[in-house]
């Protein structure tokens, strides 16, 4: 494989088909689905390789863009580790391609054809599209008010009677006084 890809990338141009193009899927299927980056290069050019990497790269970053300005605690790290999955299947696809890595299973997101991973990508893309949209529910770190407004010390007068006869019934029933005078 490594051979193979070095000559379709040796053998492209910046524009257009590489010579001996049509022979380039029949000595390795591979090359049409897992190396799509590659087939893309010779069948289009490196331009149009460029320019894949760049869209791809520009997605990535708007990942972690839109993660960056999520509020919630929670969404925040579930957003930051599903765009962090997609980062490193995009990098280990292409660097896979250019056979900059050991190979194994060798797919670029939304662009080769991958079968279950298709599936798993779309979730990953969901989970931060879903958490972006319920953003403003819930704050990062919740606000603490700590101040007598008049609302909280009169349900707080309303409710302590009710507690205090609460705890005194507990406890004459777990065997104390009686009388309520309990220290």
């Amino acid at each position: 494989m490594i051979v193979q890809t070095d000559y379709w990338l040796g053998a492209s141009k910046l524009f257009g088909a590489a010579d001996s193009v049509s022979t380039m899927g029949t000595y390795v299927t591979e090359l049409k689905y897992g190396f799509i980056l590659i087939n893309i290069i010779a069948h289009l050019g490196w331009a149009a390789g460029i320019a894949i990497i760049a869209a791809i790269a520009a997605f990535i970053v708007q990942l972690f863009r839109i993660t960056s300005k999520i509020k919630n605690g929670l969404g925040f790290y579930i957003a930051l580790s599903s765009s962090t999955m997609l980062a490193i299947k995009f990098v280990t696809g292409i660097l896979m391609n250019f056979a900059l890595m050991p190979f194994g299973t060798c797919y670029i997101p939304f662009l080769s054809y991958q079968g279950s991973g298709y599936i798993v990508d779309m979730i990953l893309l969901g989970t931060v599209l879903s958490v972006w949209r319920y953003n403003r529910i819930f704050s990062r770190a919740p606000e603490v008010k700590t101040g007598n407004n008049v609302l909280t010390v009169k349900i707080k007068e309303l409710i302590s009677p009710y507690i205090k006869k609460f705890a005194d019934y507990i406890y004459y029933m777990a065997g104390g006084d009686s009388g309520g005078d309990n220290k």
